[in-house]
Order: C-alpha cells, then structure tokens, then sequence
C-alpha cells in the first residue's frame, strides 16, 4: 500500500473539466464542494490506513534466531553449551552442565535434540542410565536435569536419532551379548519417555541410525550394511524392509543423512560416500552411486546436508583432517568437489551446518577446538572464519560429538 495523496488531488483537478463542459457556475460550485468534502474523508481515512500500516510493518520485522551448540563429554561427565551469535558467528559460552552436582548419572556419549529446541537426550555409557532427558531454556540455551531411563541388557545407548515429528527417540544400542536399536515413545505433554521393543542383531556395530522425513521410516548402519525399517506410529517398534551392502562392498557406515526432498539416502562410508534412492512407500533401498576417496574421504564419519543449497553436503575426513564441500548429482548418485577441502584441526569428529545456513562449525576432537566457517550462500564452499581454540570457551577434554539447535529470540 502507497500512502499518496497526489492521487486525490489528480481527482479533484479532473473533475474541474466539467466548468468547461457545462459554463453553469452556480452548479460547478455545488458540485466542487461536494468534492471538496469527498477528498476531506477520503484523506481521512488515508491517514487512518497509512498510520495502520505503518503499525503493521513495524510489528512484522525479521525475526531473529540464536544457535545453541552442546557438546557432550564422557571423561568429565559434562555437557559444554555454548551459543552463536547469528549476525556476527561470534561463539561464547553460556555455561558447563555438571552430570555429577544433579544425579549420579555418568559417560556421556552422544546427545540429540528435539526440532522444537526444548529438549536434549544423552545417552550414557550404562544400559541401566541409559538415556537421560534434559529441558532446554529456550531464552538462554541452558539445561535442566529431568530424568533417566533404562535400555535393558542390550547394551549403551551410544547414537541417538529423533524422527522429523519428534514422536520417537531411537537409540541405537553397543555392548552386551547383542547389538541393538530400541525406540521410545516421546510424550506430546511433557516429553517423558517410554521404551518399545528391542530389535537385535547378533553381530555387527551399530554406527549410525537416520531418520526419514516422512516420520515412519528408519536406516541403520550396522557394521558394512544398511538396514531400513519402517515403525509402528503408535509404538515405534520396527518392521525390517531389507537391506543394502552396496554388493559386498560397502566399508563402515560411519554416519547417514537424506536429501532435503527425502529421496536419497546418503552414506559416509571408510574410503568413501555411498548413495541410495529411497522408495517413499516401503523405505526399501536401491543402489545408486558411489564416489570413493572423494574429497579425501579415505576416513569419512560425518556427513551433513546443507538445509537450503540444493544436494550439497559435507564430509569430514579424519585422517586427513580436512572437509570437503560435495555436490550430489541425483540422477547418478555420484558426488564432486567444490573447490579444495578445508584445513581443520586434529580428528574433525563432528560437524554441524549452523545459523540458518550461513556457518559450518567442526568439532576437533584431539586439540580440543572448534573451527568456524562462512559458506557461499550460492556454492555451499567454505572459508575459514576462525578458530576457537581449548581455552577460548574453556572447552572441557573428551568432545567429540556435538548437537544444534537454533531458537527464535
């Protein structure tokens, strides 16, 4: 809406032709007063829609967002959370939550958030702790100990996945006579837990577990193959669909993650990246591309999917200490370089693209630091922004997973 007057006084002007038309002043008189009056309540209620309008754009300004990092330790049995300012990427901390000063709970392996930002789930290094529940302060990033539960005798609980609505918590299980994957049913009040049905295998490691966008299909990585599931949206116990080894060939699925669109499953495997087309329906996998070494991933355990670049991704390499930027052409399956790798520090274990697209962070596991990088909003390449180091976020020994989220201010 253009707040203008000279669109009401062009409106009075042209009615000032009918003196030429008609030659009767006296009726011109009557009827320009009768304009004159029209154009006063007409500005009037321009006033009063400008003034409306100017209310409305100012209540309507850009939203803006803070991103929460937390980083799980299992030697000193805390969780770092750190928050970024979004504008600026500048990190800082917020504040060191101390398993030991609220409950006896102990090896803190991985941690996973909910999409709303309100919940973090750990999973610890006993079956009988288990997992624990966490609210998070939405206004200031910081943690609040709820409660823990048990995942039996089939071992700790060291991957956690969410599905895409939040109603299920899987865990992906190591240790004991078994390997396993046990889902938990998230409460819609209060995000409490309870435990479904184990599903076992009786060799194997489970290295990742993924969740579909569709919020009823599940990938895990157990050992050299790729199991898919579909589960119960009631109980979340799983259905096996089948699986995938890439012919015999595949080579630990360090970590998984699907395209935006959900139609390619893609796999950081050791010497390589791996891809699957997905069918929507049964979750049944075929094998679509493969790319080996590419970007140096002769040791890649992470991969992450840019959330608005169209099938761009990144995998670290921890041999090389290095991440490569990689572009998935879906019609083949097969990944290219953009540009060079980037240099990190030592053992880039985890890797989170941040602050609405605009940042790659990577967490280095055996210096103790995170590096920082700007990505090209067209490309999806990274530069180096900075480096914090150890003593930079007083960063505690033991990282090496990290959990996003990102919260409206």
């Amino acid at each position: 809406m253009i707040c203008d007057r000279n669109d009401l006084y062009e409106m009075r002007r042209n009615f000032c032709v009918l003196w030429h038309i008609g030659k009767d002043e006296r009726k011109f008189k009557v009827l320009n007063s009768f304009i004159g009056l029209f154009l006063f309540l007409s500005s009037v209620l321009l006033d009063l829609a400008c003034t409306s309008q100017n209310v409305d754009e100012a209540t309507t300004a850009p939203a803006t967002y803070t991103t929460y990092l937390y980083l799980p330790s299992a030697s000193a049995n805390t969780i770092k959370v750190l928050k970024m300012n979004e504008s600026t990427g500048t990190i800082t901390e917020v504040e060191l939550f101390d398993y030991g000063t609220v409950s006896t709970m102990s090896g803190v392996y991985s941690a996973i958030a909910t999409s709303t930002g309100n919940n973090l789930y750990v999973g610890h290094s006993t079956t009988s702790q288990g997992v624990s529940h966490l609210s998070i302060d939405t206004t200031t990033g910081a943690l609040t100990y709820k409660n823990n539960y048990s995942t039996t005798s089939s071992g700790a609980p060291w991957v956690l996945a969410m599905d895409y609505s939040d109603n299920f918590l899987f865990a992906g299980q190591l240790g004991g006579s078994t390997t396993a994957v046990m889902p938990f049913l998230v409460s819609s009040t209060d995000s409490t837990l309870t435990g479904g049905t184990h599903t076992t295998w009786d060799s194997g490691t489970i290295y990742s577990v993924q969740g579909h966008r569709s919020g009823r299909i599940l990938f895990v990585g157990v050992g050299a193959t790729v199991e898919s599931f579909t589960y119960d949206e009631t109980t979340g116990d799983l259905t096996s669909v089948g699986s995938q080894n890439r012919s015999g060939n595949m080579l630990y699925v360090w970590d998984m993650t699907t395209t935006i669109d959900g139609t390619i499953l893609v796999c950081a495997e050791k010497g390589g990246v791996s891809t699957f087309t997905i069918d929507q329906s049964t979750g049944a996998l075929t094998e679509l591309g493969y790319s080996a070494g590419i970007g140096g991933t002769n040791n890649g355990k992470a991969v992450e999917i840019h959330p608005a670049i169209s099938n761009v991704l990144y995998v670290q390499d921890i041999t090389l200490d290095t991440v490569a930027t990689l572009s998935l052409d879906s019609s083949s399956g097969t990944v290219t370089e953009v540009g060079t790798s980037v240099s990190t520090g030592a053992y880039p274990s985890s890797i989170r693209v941040v602050g609405n697209g605009k940042y790659l962070v990577v967490l280095n596991k055996d210096d103790v630091s995170l590096s920082l990088y700007d990505v090209d909003s067209t490309t999806g390449a990274l530069t180096l922004k900075t480096t914090y180091a150890t003593a930079d976020l007083n960063l505690p020994s033991g990282i090496s997973q990290m959990e996003s989220i990102r919260i409206q201010d």
